[in-house]
């Protein structure tokens, strides 16, 4: 499970600052204050790490780039730096966590490149084991001389790599297993003298026995960053007929009909395939008719999840999610919402959408369409839904996004919103603010603030920080104590409310 983002010199953050990341993370803040800059960062690091071209992703011109970057690469650096840092943290089932860091060169923007990554881990009992490290060697060359654990007794290998990528995308199973291969060679060589024949059996003995497990922790972080999606819909473009094809939902929405349309589709498709062979079969006996009921009940789970949350928003009934599809040969489509109006059934296309309605329909459909353990980004996720109904709206998307795994990463300025976090929900809040001295931004946990009892005894985080703002916070860089503001230090010192 991923735990905790890192950001260093990036953006509005100097120096290095650590994110916790839970099921459901609410970053909250002024504006400019530094929350969209958290969920940027987090997008990057998903991108670079899948095995991008960085210098492609920040000129945005590669084709697996998911959302644009605002100020490219040298806006990615705070003040005059020209190398930034992302990080995660992945909790593993043993308890044990993977450490993994990339920093990022930017000071030619055509020619982004990696300047230094690691990965460690971190065992329960404090213990510190590196995976893999890159050698500083002499800057702008093409490659990077990266040192790796290859579980043996001496001197850890070396391996160059690519340093226009990830060294995370690099380092797989095929690249460690042929180096070691390679170096067995070079020392039977080397030892006995031989250097016209080697024979193929003991290359295929070294492959065999060859232990080295780091691949798959490399793996493990690969696995739970690279699904990381940005939604942040925009209406106008979502109102608009598009073609079918079986992209995933774009950061803008504006495929939304066509993500839709494949999963009605296939709804009702699995549904008439299922009901149509089941009139003659025994259930329990044909195995050919169970995977047409497994079929249709994934559909019809991820259909019902989809309406269950669309259903919150507005007073009338919606009795089901529909498309319209365009004649031959365009066949393009737009997604309907079927309402009940006094006993009638009504089709609205998404052209007459409301902007609140769209965006909360292809937040759903990104929840219940993406790949199992994602990770969404959804920036003022709340923005035109009514505050009565926000906080039902996130408690509904969290209880869809737990059961298929999914994290959610929220930002929001909804103080009515706020005020109804229990704590389940501000174990996952962080507060963002900028220091009125650097004007650098900084990050504390809702419950790293001191006086959080007395707080909640007063009433809700929405009316305190309403009440002063976020503004007023200040950093000692002596102890690295976040000073509250007046509002917050009042509830802190005995006032009864």
């Amino acid at each position: 499970m991923l735990t905790k983002i890192e950001l260093e010199n990036f953006k509005s953050f100097e120096g290095k600052h650590t994110i916790d990341i839970n099921n459901l993370t609410t970053i909250i803040g002024l504006n400019s204050s530094g929350k969209t800059n958290i969920l940027e960062g987090i997008s990057i690091l998903s991108n670079i790490s899948s095995g991008i071209d960085i210098t492609a992703f920040f000129n945005k011109y590669a084709e697996m780039a998911k959302g644009n970057i605002r100020g490219g690469a040298s806006g990615c650096c705070r003040t005059r730096k020209k190398v930034f840092g992302l990080g995660c943290t992945i909790k593993k089932s043993n308890g044990n966590s993977l450490v993994y860091s990339l920093k990022i060169d930017v000071a030619n923007e055509d020619r982004v490149y990696v300047d230094e990554e690691n990965l460690y881990e971190l065992t329960a009992e404090g213990g510190k084991h590196l995976l893999f490290k890159t050698i500083k060697k002499e800057k702008y060359k093409g490659d990077i001389v990266v040192e790796y654990d290859n579980k043996k007794r001496g001197k850890n290998p070396r391996i160059q790599c690519d340093r226009s990528y990830s060294i995370l995308s690099q380092l797989d199973q095929r690249l460690i297993l042929n180096n070691e291969t390679l170096n067995e060679v070079q020392k039977l060589i080397d030892n006995s003298g031989v250097k016209d024949y080697i024979a193929v059996d003991f290359l295929k003995d070294l492959r065999t026995k060859n232990k080295n497990t780091i691949y798959q922790d490399i793996e493990l972080i690969k696995e739970n960053i690279k699904n990381v999606q940005s939604i942040n819909p925009n209406p106008d473009k979502v109102r608009n007929y598009v073609s079918r094809d079986n992209s995933p939902i774009f950061t803008d929405a504006s495929n939304l009909s066509a993500v839709l349309d494949r999963l009605i589709s296939g709804y009702r498709m699995a549904e008439r395939r299922y009901n149509g062979y089941g009139k003659n079969v025994n259930h329990e006996k044909n195995s050919l008719d169970l995977s047409y009921r497994e079929r249709y009940e994934e559909y019809k789970k991820k259909y019902d999840m989809l309406l269950s949350i669309v259903r919150l928003l507005p007073e009338y009934e919606i009795k089901e999610l529909s498309t319209i599809i365009t004649p031959s040969p365009l066949r393009d489509v737009m997604f309907t919402c079927v309402e009940v109006h006094n006993g009638n059934d009504v089709k609205m296309p998404a052209s007459l959408l409301s902007d609140g309605t769209i965006k909360v329909i292809a937040i759903a459909t990104a929840i219940v369409t993406s790949p199992d353990n994602s990770v969404l980004l959804l920036d003022e996720f709340d923005s035109g839904t009514h505050q009565n109904k926000s906080f039902e709206l996130l408690r509904k998307l969290f209880e869809v996004a737990n059961e298929r795994n999914i994290i959610l990463v929220v930002t929001t300025h909804n103080t009515s919103l706020l005020n109804q976090y229990t704590v389940k929900y501000l174990k996952g809040t962080s507060i963002v603010f900028r220091t009125k001295e650097t004007g650098n931004s900084e990050i504390v946990n809702f419950y790293d603030l001191k006086g959080v009892e007395k707080l909640l005894a007063r009433g809700g985080l929405g009316d305190a920080a309403l009440k002063d703002g976020l503004d007023e916070y200040l950093y000692t860089q002596e102890n690295k104590e976040v000073a509250l503001p007046e509002w917050l230090q009042n509830m802190g010192e005995g006032h009864n409310g």
